[in-house]
């Protein structure tokens, strides 16, 4: 063989080489772009779903926190409103215990025995006993009304029963608070429910 022939072998088996290796290299370049971009591919759908669980979540944890703040908020009116409503009752009966005194209880036994009939009977606290006037004394008597002093009965005010018709009365500072209070609480409800809107 000759040297030319040689020299023409190994350029021919270079080249034959040189080109296998450039096409496995070409192979192998495509073989990990195509790889490259399926992974990309995959990244980026996922790297959606992901911002997308992720807002979703993110909304849910916003809506649940509205949604307690509401209700907290709710709770918290609630809370004052009722708050309100009890110390409404304790001046309206601080306000009651401090007018309902022995004169006044005196002309609403007067009030009493001018417009109820005969068969009445009265009960009182034992500290009204020296505090009627003998007016009052002198009518009890003339209308025939019983009277009873009885400090367990009732503290302050008075009880007017008739026993034959069947009926009671309490006239106390508790039962006037109790009653005005009854009537105002749903006005008082009703404002402080404008007033909790704004």
């Amino acid at each position: 063989m000759s040297e030319k022939s040689l020299d023409q072998l190994i350029n021919t088996i270079k080249t034959e080489a040189i080109e296998a290796a450039e096409k496995e290299a070409q192979a192998i370049v495509a073989k990990a772009q195509e790889d490259a971009k399926t992974i990309m591919d995959d990244a980026e759908a996922q790297k959606s779903d992901i911002i997308s669980a992720a807002k979703k979540q993110a909304q849910q944890t916003l809506n649940k926190g509205k949604n307690d703040l509401i209700h907290a908020a709710r709770d918290i009116k609630i809370s004052l409103r009722n708050e309100l409503l009890h110390l409404l009752k304790n001046v309206l009966q601080k306000e009651i215990d401090e007018h309902f005194t022995p004169e006044l209880t005196e002309k609403a036994i007067l009030e009493i025995i001018q417009n109820i009939d005969v068969g009445v009977s009265l009960s009182l606290p034992n500290d009204l006993k020296d505090n009627l006037s003998a007016k009052t004394m002198s009518l009890l008597q003339s209308q025939d009304t019983a009277l009873h002093f009885d400090k367990n009965r009732i503290a302050k005010g008075l009880i007017v029963e008739n026993k034959n018709e069947g009926w009671t009365y309490m006239i106390s500072p508790e039962q006037i608070t109790d009653l005005l209070y009854n009537q105002l609480s749903p006005k008082w409800v009703e404002i402080l429910k404008q007033d909790t809107t704004s």
